[in-house]
This record gives C-alpha cells, sequence and structure tokens, in this order.
C-alpha cells in the first residue's frame, strides 16, 4: 500500500490542478505491486475515491485462483510472495472492478491488446484521438537493453519464454506500425520509437524540450 511521502503521482494531480477525488477511471494493466499498491492508503482507505478500476479478465480469475502458479518463471517465489497482497488490494475494491477482455475498447478512445508472459492477463493499451495515438507497453520491457536483447527477460515474469514471444511481437508491430510508444520502466521521458538497426531493434527517444532549461 502507498506510504507516506511514497512516489509522486498525487503530488503531480495537486499541482495539475487536480485532486485525487476527481480521479473517475483506473486502467490496472495488471496486478504487480508497483502497480496496484497505490490503490490503497497505509490505513486501507482508497487513494481515489471516486474511481472505478478496470481489469482484464483473465489478469483477475489469475490472482484469485485459489493457488495462482508461476511454474515457468524464473523466480516463482518473487510471484508466491505477491499472492496475499494482490488478494488484498483487489479485494477491496471489488465492488468498483470493472472487467473488460483484452481486445475490448474502453471509453471511446483506448484500444487494450494481450501482452501475456509478464503475467497471464498483462495488457498493453493505445490511446488514440482521430489519427494521433501513443501505445503503452506498460511492462512489456523494463528497460532498453529489452528492447536490443528481448530474449533476456526479467526475473518478474510469470511465464518466461512467453514474455519473450510476447516481446519480440509486440516490438515488431510498433515497428512496421511506427508507433509513438511509451513504457512504465524506461528512461525519462520514456516516449518514443522502436526502430530497426543492424537486424537488431533499438530505442529512440522522441525528442523533447524541458521546459526547465528555457531561458529568456
Amino acid at each position: 500500500m502507498i506510504k507516506k511521502n511514497a512516489g509522486k503521482l498525487l503530488h503531480s494531480l495537486k499541482s495539475a490542478g487536480f485532486g485525487a477525488s476527481d480521479i473517475s477511471d483506473v486502467l490496472i494493466t495488471h496486478a504487480h505491486r508497483d502497480h496496484i499498491g497505490g490503490i490503497l492508503t497505509e490505513n486501507d482507505n482508497l487513494v481515489f475515491p471516486n474511481a472505478r478500476f478496470y481489469i482484464s479478465r483473465t489478469e483477475l480469475e489469475f490472482w484469485f485462483a485459489q493457488q495462482p502458479n508461476f511454474p515457468n518463471s524464473r523466480r516463482p517465489e518473487f510471484g508466491h510472495g505477491s499472492v496475499s497482497l494482490v488478494k488484498q488490494i483487489l479485494g477491496a475494491i471489488t465492488h468498483r472492478l470493472e472487467i473488460f477482455d483484452a481486445g475490448d475498447e474502453l471509453f471511446s478512445c483506448i484500444k487494450t491488446q494481450a501482452a501475456p508472459g509478464h503475467t497471464p492477463g498483462h495488457i498493453i493499451f493505445t490511446v488514440y484521438s482521430g489519427k494521433l495515438s501513443i501505445t503503452h507497453l506498460v511492462d512489456l520491457v523494463h528497460s532498453t537493453v529489452l528492447i536490443s536483447n528481448p530474449v533476456w527477460g526479467t526475473q518478474w515474469d510469470a511465464d518466461f519464454s512467453f514474455g519473450i514471444d510476447t516481446r519480440k511481437n509486440i516490438l515488431e508491430q510498433c515497428h512496421k506500425q511506427k508507433s509513438v510508444v511509451c513504457a512504465s520502466h524506461l528512461p525519462w521521458p520514456g516516449i518514443g520509437f522502436i526502430e530497426r538497426a543492424d537486424d537488431q531493434w533499438q530505442w529512440t527517444p522522441k525528442p523533447y524540450i524541458s521546459p526547465l532549461l528555457l531561458t529568456f
């Protein structure tokens, strides 16, 4: 659960003129603790009291199985060690959950896509408006190294080999479509393109200018 002064989301929302009570919808891409830990406070109260929470059917069913299993993980103890916490957090918002299937469209502007391997129900999504779009790869990659070397995977992947196959397929998809992409764990600003050089994918950040560096 969220600790005092943990993270910067609530501070960023406040600086943008929003409060936690203004948040109406939260998309859960997968149920690892660093992606759902901010749902509850230390006292088990909802951080976003007015929100509905969206999660894929496959992800929810996996974690609420009697004994979630991680036989194809390189470090299954990591997965087993998270089960009770995940059930606690998701259990606290059961009455607010909205279940979707990968491939469903949400809010008429978000396309969801299955990206299994990291977790069974891990999804990535594309936010679009007209011809403009950005695809969030979430935890498909945890580093630019996994873009150029997708066979390495991570110790947090529930199914290591399946995660590699998924990573390769989606990276190629993004490359061919020239998609603007972002991901949770890539270095700032975390927005860019999947390109190829010497028969290898590579991460190309989208050029940006930090307003903090501007002088007048």
